[in-house]
């Protein structure tokens, strides 16, 4: 289509499977890589060790061939992180098989720290699927700029409906439905032995953004901030430059607040 003919003007598009984990200075634009799923959808992916900080504990993978893509949050330490983003890697559209192995590895080598995780899985029907561990999050946009869709820390619980026959302990004789609550584990660790929360399918249209970030996102935008980025920004590459430009100026100034005080 023809932004994809636009971004190949500007950037080398890549289809192949890819780990990122760039050191950088702290700006997310500098590390900026494009690539294309086969569904023909372009994908911006960077990751950077932040301000401050002289190791990137992060860890963004991209599964092209198989449209997967996911974003890890490490917690003190780029082990878990980079352990789980490499099984990721290695069993491509089984995440639930690259949990079991990145544990089976974190415990074997005695490793403490966990990671949190934003998964996404895109079919050729253009449904996405979102898995989440802990605070890591993904937002979805129309083209106007419109919310669609949220995964964050403050989505937590998930409501299942069961059928059920009896509930003579609270004094009802008969009943067809239960309301059971679940929520997701807050990371993932050696001692992770359940399962990641699955939001409900959201079907993508044309034009559609779809962001997935770690929590240094949803700790300095609103939604609506985001919204109106999207909206004065008429291309991906425009609004990627825009949130990393934005987010550092705004980290910048927080760091320099903490010292200050």
């Amino acid at each position: 289509n023809l932004e994809v003919v636009k971004v190949r003007d500007q950037f080398e598009i890549e289809n192949n499977s890819a780990l990122l984990y760039d050191r950088g200075n702290g700006n997310l634009i500098d590390n900026l890589k494009v690539f294309e799923t086969p569904e023909r959808i372009i994908v911006y992916a960077a990751t950077d060790r932040g301000i401050g900080q002289t190791e990137n504990h992060d860890r963004v993978v991209i599964n092209a061939p198989v449209s997967q893509f996911a974003v890890l949050d490490g917690m003190n330490s780029a082990a878990p992180s980079q352990i789980l983003a490499s099984k990721i890697l290695a069993f491509p559209d089984n995440l639930g098989r690259s949990l079991e192995e990145a544990e089976s590895e974190l415990k074997m080598r005695r490793i403490p720290e966990g990671t949190c995780l934003i998964s996404a899985k895109l079919t050729p029907e253009k449904i996405l699927k979102i898995s989440q561990i802990g605070d890591c999050g993904a937002m979805v946009f129309d083209s106007k700029g419109e919310h669609k869709f949220s995964a964050t820390h403050e989505v937590k619980i998930r409501t299942q409906t069961l059928p059920i026959d009896d509930m003579k302990e609270f004094g009802i004789t008969q009943t067809s439905q239960k309301l059971i609550s679940t929520f997701p584990v807050s990371f993932f660790s050696a001692s992770y032995s359940g399962k990641p929360y699955c939001y409900d399918d959201i079907q993508l249209e044309q034009n559609d953004t779809v962001l997935l970030f770690s929590d240094a996102l949803w700790c300095n935008f609103s939604e609506k901030e985001i919204s109106i980025m999207i909206k004065h920004n008429n291309n991906p590459q425009d609004l990627f430059k825009k949130i990393s430009e934005t987010l550092m100026r705004k980290m910048l100034a927080e760091k320099s607040l903490i010292f200050a005080e």
